[in-house]
């Protein structure tokens, strides 16, 4: 569902000013703010409350700076929408000729400090991948998409194995372990950084080829599992 606001609509004490992006629950937009025009990045959740509700709780008690800032929630009409601040894709930066090794380290050195906070405070994201980092002006690294992430405990729980994207989820998960713990996200850090490296995921996944076939593509790099 698409929300029908205005391009021109104030939300809040932001004015969203177009469409630059969709995610796992609704669309993403540009919008200013009227105290000093901060650039900010607002998201619509027309349905998904529930998620929307269990993601909010879960980012205003996260405070790290490699880690998305919450900076508004609003309620507007059948929208709920959360305003965060302004970033640009990690994707978009890649493909400028300014980005070399020093860039590169600098950012997956970023994304393992967040990890660290998140893991740190019994969080797992279990949705990491270049489409979920974003760098600010500053070239500060943030990690974003805190629609899959969900608190840990000890003992642990099962967890759903339906997350996280293919090309960078963990082999136990794709298994159908529900038992995973946080290496399933140290996974994906490390197919992000064959990522930034070969510009490309390390794993391709194939239109109709089956769990199977991908797993190969696994097995064949790194060997078969002994447990």
């Amino acid at each position: 569902m698409v929300s029908d606001l205005m391009e021109s609509e104030m939300i809040g004490c932001f004015k969203r000013v177009g469409l630059i992006d969709q995610g796992s629950y609704g669309d993403i937009y540009l919008c200013t703010r009227q105290a000093g025009e901060m650039h900010s990045r607002f998201r619509g959740w027309p349905e998904s409350r529930k998620e929307f509700y269990a993601m909010k709780r879960l980012l205003t008690a996260l405070e790290h700076p490699n880690i998305v800032k919450c900076l508004e929630v609003t309620n507007k009409g059948l929208d709920v929408c959360m305003a965060m601040e302004y970033m640009v894709r990690l994707e978009n930066i890649m493909k400028s000729s300014r980005f070399k090794e020093p860039e590169k380290r600098s950012v997956l050195r970023q994304v393992l400090q967040g990890l660290e906070y998140l893991h740190a405070n019994w969080v797992m994201h279990r949705d990491l991948k270049p489409q979920n980092i974003l760098l600010t002006r500053e070239g500060v690294a943030k990690i974003v998409d805190f629609g899959f992430a969900r608190r840990v405990s000890s003992p642990r729980r099962q967890l759903t194995f339906k997350v996280c994207t293919r090309q960078f989820r963990a082999p136990e998960i794709d298994l159908g372990s529900s038992y995973y713990t946080e290496k399933a996200d140290i996974w994906s850090v490390g197919c992000v950084l064959a990522y930034l490296y070969l510009g490309r995921p390390l794993f391709e996944v194939n239109e109709g080829e089956n769990d199977l076939h991908f797993l190969s593509q696994i097995f064949e790099l790194r060997g078969t599992p002994t447990e």
